[in-house]
């Protein structure tokens, strides 16, 4: 059953908190033993991606209602071992910042750090279970035919066959025919009221492109050049094999960035709904967290391609820098140079029209600590002079709209500090 309608069903009085124990030992891999609670062993006693999700969304459906002090003693092992979880290494950056969310969450009394899309209903948390058990059902479904290509290729993937060759991991690529994933429907707008995103200001405030050189990416002589077209299948992929195929498809842009494999990659990854947003936050995450400096720029093209042949969409984009400006102390905790690299990738999104000076002020509000947001805002207008020079720094921050949204952020003798950065 999924873990969100459990919660609900729990909140409602129709399951007992001893169900409810049960079903958080099983997803935090821990079981009772004589009249105390230890960590599983033996065989499929590790955690699983989906198993880090389910447990974060179950407890910020049942918190409120199951952290009470008949609770107490399971309380402290739980959160005992989420406070390990939040800080290992071995996790994704997404997963240890769940954790730490949900343990600040109830820090507070289970307030949310920040806004939230509206509570589901109970009739929404059973067509979203009814919907999962039918991508299962077409994911056993679908062919694992491969793309045809003839040749092997040595390296990280195990080389590619021709036919119905396989990559390794995923057992190869769908063959293409059948419908097309269109770019509209790809991933819900994280733009509208309930969603708690700024989203972009309007176009008479937004920053204009900018100006100077002709930036990271050279002009394009035929816009969308590359961009593959015609209908397109591929399997519905689960999250952790879609993540994988996401790494995949950066290790190879990495190298080779060969810009058609590039779309025809995405539009299979695309089958799966979704998948825009997955595509963005991961890569986004690794450039802030994980990435080495001299990836950074080719992740910021292959991601600016992405965009430009609306493989993944403003929104998406929005959303991934959203999470990345506003938990940029804990990403500075692995990586002293994610300030910088933000910049960088404020600088070609600006660039794009995709994010605004305005965007970028209401997100670092949400950033704790003055010193981290004056940093923010240092580092996006350093590489913006940087990339493009005084003028175009001026014109992208230095407007009347702009400037008063960094004096609202900053106070006004910060702000004027910041002016002297475009000089």
């Amino acid at each position: 059953m999924h873990p969100l309608l459990v919660g609900e069903l729990y909140k409602l009085g129709m399951l007992k908190v001893k169900i409810m124990r049960e079903c958080i030992h099983s997803l935090l891999k821990i079981e009772e033993h004589d009249g105390g609670l230890r960590s599983q062993t033996g065989e499929d006693c590790e955690m699983d991606e989906e198993d880090h999700d389910a447990l974060c969304n179950l407890f910020r459906t049942i918190g409120d209602t199951i952290d009470n002090s008949k609770n107490h003693p399971y309380m402290k092992v739980y959160f005992t071992k989420m406070d390990r979880l939040s800080n290992d290494k071995a996790l994704s950056s997404r997963l240890r910042f769940m954790y730490k969310d949900l343990i600040e969450m109830r820090h507070k009394g289970w307030q949310l750090r920040r806004e939230v899309e509206t509570a589901k209903t109970l009739a929404e948390i059973k067509k979203d279970a009814e919907r999962e058990e039918r991508m299962a059902q077409m994911q056993s479904q679908q062919g694992g035919g491969g793309r045809g290509r003839g040749g092997g290729r040595g390296g990280y993937d195990s080389g590619r066959g021709g036919g119905g060759g396989s990559r390794g991991y995923d057992g190869g690529r769908g063959g293409r025919g059948g419908d097309v994933r269109g770019y509209d429907n790809r991933a819900p707008d994280r733009n509208n009221a309930s969603s708690g995103r700024s989203g972009l200001a309007p176009a008479s405030t937004r920053a204009p492109p900018v100006m100077g050189g002709q930036g990271i990416l050279p002009p394009r002589t035929t816009p969308g050049a590359g961009a593959s077209s015609g209908p397109v299948t591929g399997e519905i992929l689960s999250e952790e094999k879609l993540k994988l195929r996401v790494n995949n498809m950066r290790k190879e842009w990495l190298q080779s960035k060969d810009e058609k494999e590039l779309y025809l990659t995405a539009d299979e990854l695309l089958v799966t709904p979704g998948a825009g947003q997955t595509i963005t936050q991961v890569n986004i995450d690794y450039a802030a967290a994980d990435c080495k400096a001299a990836e950074l720029k080719p992740i910021i093209e292959m991601m600016v391609h992405l965009h430009k042949n609306k493989k993944v969409s403003t929104p998406d984009i929005e959303s991934a820098m959203a999470d990345l400006v506003e938990f940029i102390d804990s990403f500075a905790c692995d990586n002293p140079q994610v300030f910088h690299f933000v910049g960088e990738l404020f600088c070609a999104f600006a660039n794009e029209n995709i994010l605004s000076v305005d965007w970028l002020c209401n997100n670092a509000n949400k950033v704790m600590g003055d010193e981290f947001k004056y940093k923010v805002m240092e580092e996006a207008m350093k590489s913006v002079r940087s990339n493009y020079g005084e003028d175009a720094a001026k014109s992208c921050f230095g407007g009347k709209n702009e400037m008063d949204a960094i004096e609202k952020l900053l106070g006004s003798t910060k702000a004027e500090e910041l002016t002297l950065l475009m000089k």
